[in-house]
């Protein structure tokens, strides 16, 4: 499938924060990112992969990410869960162990995240924004439309 690249002009075009062009520029200048796993997996905990998701994937792919990071999400929760069981167990000791055990989880989660982001991005052959109104996911709630 056809995709667009993603440049720092991209970016400053999606208003992203000052913090994250300035990043892309550190890493990747002027140049598109490589779409590649290698970069993803390397970048993807530093880069905002959830505002990319909102702003550079369209509705039916970030639904189709936000599906695909769930399952890596409930991992993640579970061995969190597990972790702090064990904590609340032995108390302070584990306390260390226990920080290890669930910063390990959150870079598979993080990976994981980078990578469907990188998967469904390149598959996807236009970047629309994202109307939150009607792709909420994870919560139903009316937004208001006026204020009077």
């Amino acid at each position: 499938m056809k995709y667009s690249p993603i440049t720092l002009e991209l970016l400053r075009s999606k208003n992203a924060c000052s913090k994250q062009v300035a990043l892309f520029k550190r890493y990747f200048g002027d140049k598109p990112v490589p779409l590649n796993k290698r970069i993803f997996t390397k970048f993807g905990r530093e880069f905002d992969i959830e505002w990319a998701s909102m702003h550079l994937l369209n509705s039916k792919n970030y639904i189709e990410y936000h599906k695909v990071i769930g399952i890596a999400w409930s991992e993640y929760q579970a061995v969190r869960l597990a972790a702090l069981t064990k904590y609340i167990k032995i108390n302070n000791p584990a306390g260390v162990k226990h920080a290890k055990v669930i910063d390990a989880a959150r870079v598979v989660y993080q990976k994981a995240k980078a990578l469907a982001f990188l998967k469904i991005y390149k598959s996807s052959n236009s970047i629309k924004p994202l109307d939150f109104r009607q792709h909420a996911i994870g919560y139903q709630r009316e937004i208001p439309t006026n204020y009077t």
